[in-house]
């Protein structure tokens, strides 16, 4: 497991001095060139974010210098969004605002199980084209469609080990067959369509699904399937196809590592992964 925190220690620089003189006092020369090497002595790393209004986005400075903007995928996703959310087109619009607007780069900030299908090629493309870098952060859950979005990042990096949950890669549909209990409490309901209309709205609540609908339905499931598992795959090529990773399952960070699976970058504090995006710029 990569722990971001652990490349570099940002300490106060006379603290930093006083572990270095430690270490010499007790002859621990090579013990201190190592310090040296894993510690900023020049200064302490500082996030610091707020929402930006003009831009409609928070907005984090490292250092009083490199400006990485966070862009939220939470929730349910849809594709232009509701009364109480905002769609992927939206975020998608974000990612490209942000780059204009001039940052240094762009995490997204990922707790979210996934959702329809057709919000995911909006952000994806975003993601694609913007040419500053771009990770995305798992604060809590980034499964199915919200792991189709990240799988475009530079990187992908979990806040919790154990907490975060990635994965579920694949698809379904539910389809609630209400027809037997409709009929006991208001009786038989019928659809009744046109001659011409033999195949309109065959997927409902008030009627069992025949099995040439399933048929058409499991096919365009197992095309949909394929484009997700081939895109994941191109994005992270060096994903393992073992423990179920491309049958649905979910892991940890935890199990990721155990596993070699290749879903996750690494772990660190939301506000490490922003520093780790801002040093890439």
């Amino acid at each position: 497991m990569i722990f971001l925190e652990e490349k570099y220690w940002h300490l106060e620089m006379h603290r930093a001095e006083a572990y270095r003189r430690w270490l010499m006092q007790g002859n621990k020369l090579e013990e201190a060139e190592q310090l040296s090497e894993h510690i900023s002595f020049a200064q302490s790393t500082t996030v610091q974010a707020q929402f930006d209004h003009r831009l409609g986005m928070t907005v984090a400075t490292v250092n009083n210098k490199k400006k990485i903007a966070l862009i939220p995928v939470m929730g349910v996703m849809t594709r232009a969004g509701g009364a109480c959310s905002y769609g992927m087109e939206y975020r998608a619009e974000q990612i490209y605002q942000a780059e204009k607007a001039g940052m240094d780069g762009i995490v997204l900030n990922i707790d979210s199980g996934g959702g329809a299908a057709n919000s995911v090629e909006a952000p994806s493309e975003a993601v694609m084209a913007t040419k500053i870098p771009l990770n995305a952060a798992v604060n809590q859950s980034c499964c199915s469609a919200a792991y189709w979005v990240a799988s475009h990042a530079d990187g992908i990096y979990a806040t919790s080990e154990r907490m975060s949950v990635i994965g579920s890669i694949g698809t379904l549909m539910v389809h609630w067959d209400q027809s037997q209990k409709d009929e006991k409490q208001f009786g038989k309901i019928s659809i009744i369509r046109a001659p011409q209309s033999t195949q309109k709205a065959k997927v409902n609540s008030f009627e069992a699904i025949d099995a040439p609908t399933m048929a058409l339905l499991n096919e365009e499931l197992s095309g949909l399937t394929d484009h997700f598992i081939n895109t994941v795959k191109a994005n992270r090529p060096h994903i393992k196809d073992a423990h179920g990773v491309f049958q649905g399952q979910t892991f940890s960070p935890l199990q990721d590592e155990k596993f070699g699976l290749g879903l996750t970058d690494g772990v660190g504090s939301l506000a490490n992964i922003i520093y780790q995006t801002a040093i890439q710029s």
